[in-house]
């Protein structure tokens, strides 16, 4: 009490002081405030985050949020993927003796590795890879500041855990190392230290330091600027201090698909640091050999399936955007789809034109299952429980063309349609 009325005295003779103290606390807390903000984001003070952007562009971002680029990584499971997790589902076994079994304890979730009835190891799912529409694969951080691939995924088209793509058939691999290229895909950001041994690159990753999905920074640039010049300016209307997609040449514009939709190719430089408007030559080492459409996967090589097309070709405009509006999720809209190629191809003939209704009208709403059919995967197959045979993810081609049998399949299935 003596020290309380001591205080309170000195305080009482000394107004100016006591003023000019609260002050500078205030000036100091304001300012620690404004530079937390700015680092909020991992990326740095550049960037303002996503959620930011919701502001004064709501309805784009509540539509893009629904999409598979924004949820392409995440930290939880969908609830499709939780169901089997329960007793009879959640066993993956690789041979009597060997299995992996999906398992919840304290409120996570964990593969664990067991061989003939005893636990060897276990590893959480930290960190879920895909969308969830077709299948999710799974990483986890390991002890060696390595985030590594966990064995089993979930084959969402089979409703059933599958072997991890590209993995070891009869046995349970939990050492498969991640490199941050494969997550600049799948992410905005990610924190990683990369030092060199030798020629070798080594990275170590910060545990929990992730941006999820593609947001919109990773699109559109640092927002920072943008942000505050329209947080005091909300009537302005010119776009200043963020990238316009509209504003980039053809070629800026498909680089920027290409980062991502243009398959497995040698990195030069993080991919992280690509901004819209940059040249892809300075982050991929440049193949200047011929495309071999007829060798290449549906699965990642989107961009140059579509530039080796004939409409891509013989087009001076078309780029990704001119077929997806990614802001929206549509991807299985194929009215939508067939009318941007109706933009192009107003007066079209078939063999058929004249001889079948049915088939005319039907056209009408769906180009796309005969010139870019489903095709099957080489490279992402899955391996459900016990089987011996890997089932394919189909994947759209962006090869536009004509396909005699896909088209002919589709064209019959509409016929016993009608039927």
């Amino acid at each position: 009490m003596l020290i309380i009325g001591t205080i309170s005295s000195f305080l009482a003779g000394h107004k100016k002081l006591f003023v000019t103290v609260v002050i500078l606390l205030c000036i100091i807390i304001l300012s620690n405030c404004i530079s937390g903000a700015s680092q909020a984001d991992l990326r740095g003070e550049l960037y303002a985050g996503s959620h930011t952007c919701r502001k004064c562009h709501r309805q784009v971002y509540d539509s893009y949020v629904q999409t598979a680029h924004f949820n392409t990584s995440g930290d939880s499971l969908p609830v499709s993927v939780l169901t089997a997790f329960g007793a009879g589902k959640n066993v993956f076994r690789f041979n009597d003796s060997t299995e992996v079994v999906m398992e919840h304890v304290d409120g996570r979730y964990y593969q664990s590795y067991y061989r003939s009835g005893r636990k060897l190891l276990s590893h959480p799912f930290d960190i879920v890879i895909g969308s969830g529409r077709k299948a999710q694969t799974y990483l986890y951080y390991n002890d060696k500041k390595k985030i590594s691939q966990l064995p089993i995924s979930y084959f969402m088209a089979e409703h059933a855990w599958a072997n991890s793509p590209g993995f070891p058939p009869a046995e349970a691999k939990f050492d498969r190392n991640i490199p941050s290229y494969c997550l600049a895909c799948h992410s905005s950001y990610v924190s990683v230290n990369q030092t060199y041994k030798g020629v070798v690159m080594q990275e170590e990753f910060e545990k929990g330091k992730i941006i999820y999905g593609i947001d919109c920074e990773r699109c559109h640039g640092p927002a920072f600027a943008h942000v505050e010049y329209f947080t005091n300016r909300p009537n302005e209307r010119q776009a200043k201090f963020i990238t316009s997609i509209r504003g980039l040449n053809r070629v800026q514009k498909n680089d920027l698909c290409a980062l991502c939709h243009s398959g497995f190719r040698d990195v030069q430089q993080s991919l992280f640091k690509f901004k819209p408007g940059d040249d892809l030559n300075n982050f991929y080492i440049p193949d200047f050999g011929r495309l071999d459409t007829a060798n290449m996967d549906v699965h990642g090589n989107q961009t140059q399936l579509m530039m080796a097309s004939k409409c891509f070709q013989q087009s001076n405009e078309l780029t990704c955007t001119s077929c997806h509006n990614v802001h929206t999720r549509e991807r299985d809209d194929m009215a939508i789809f067939s009318q941007r190629c109706m933009n192009c191809h107003q007066q079209v003939a078939h063999s058929f034109t004249g001889k079948s209704e049915v088939l005319e009208n039907a056209i009408q709403t769906n180009c796309i299952d005969c010139h870019m059919p489903l095709k099957a995967s080489s490279a992402i197959t899955m391996l459900t429980n016990q089987q011996t045979s890997a089932i394919p993810d189909y994947i759209r081609t962006h090869l536009i063309a004509t396909y005699e049998r896909e088209s002919k399949q589709f064209l019959d299935s509409l016929l016993k349609r009608r039927q």
